[in-house]
């Protein structure tokens, strides 16, 4: 397979890079980052960088830039957008499923550019996003690949306490990112659990290398290797030499 996905590039340190997709024939393997403290998101490697989740909205501005900031907490899809309709305290921005609105005070009403969204179309965005679907009580449904065409807002929202991630609403359905290895096992489902946070694809792998301290994984035409767990090494015989 050769879908685009989307996702933040960062370096070594964590800072955000000038990538924000990568095709999926690409990625060697999945982990876990931990950029604060008790806080974990999935890392993925691939040939042409290490990519994370969106955790931010700011994050999702400078990666989807056809998207069009509305306020501090929401970012809409202009294609999505099917009127505006003056209210008492400001108006209300009517998406074209009928399911769903954004209303905004009257300062943004009398003030927003309005050709960002009635302007002339954008391009279509070919990325798929990693996602999970909620329920009406914020729980995980479900891990899907979603189109960026058909996200029709996002808003920063408090998932649990304390805890704020972007969701993404489609017509009646809303999702945020996914923060698991099992998620993005159920995403991808050809890939291999080589250790309890290593999720590594199999098609990728060169050969596993066992070592006195460690069992070594490469990957083809890759400087980059991962580890496998002792107790998995009967389980993916085919790959030692």
């Amino acid at each position: 397979m050769n879908r685009i996905i989307f996702g933040i590039e960062i370096d070594e340190e964590g800072n955000i890079g000038n990538k924000f997709s990568f095709p999926e024939n690409q990625i060697l393997y999945i982990t876990l980052w931990e950029p604060k403290r008790n806080y974990k998101i999935p890392v993925i490697y691939t040939r042409i960088g290490a990519f994370t989740v969106a955790t931010t909205l700011r994050e999702c501005v400078i990666a989807i830039p056809k998207f069009v900031k509305l306020q501090n907490n929401v970012i809409i899809n202009p294609q999505a957008v099917s009127s505006v309709e003056e209210t008492q305290t400001g108006a209300e921005i009517i998406l074209k499923n009928g399911s769903s609105s954004v209303n905004i005070s009257t300062n943004k009403w009398e003030t927003f550019d309005w050709s960002l969204i009635f302007g002339s179309a954008a391009a279509k965005d070919e990325r798929i996003l990693p996602s999970i679907e909620l329920d009406a009580k914020d729980r995980s449904i479900g891990s899907f690949l979603l189109n960026i065409n058909d996200i029709e807002l996002i808003e920063i929202r408090e998932i649990k306490k304390n805890y704020e991630l972007p969701t993404f609403t489609q017509a009646d359905k809303r999702y945020t990112i996914p923060t698991t290895l099992n998620s993005f096992k159920t995403i991808f489902p050809y890939f291999a659990s080589f250790d309890k946070n290593i999720l590594v694809n199999l098609d990728e792998v060169d050969y596993a290398e066992k070592t006195p301290f460690d069992i070594i994984v490469r990957f083809k035409d890759s400087f980059l290797t991962t580890h496998m767990a002792g107790n998995k090494e009967k389980h993916f015989k085919f790959l030692f030499k």
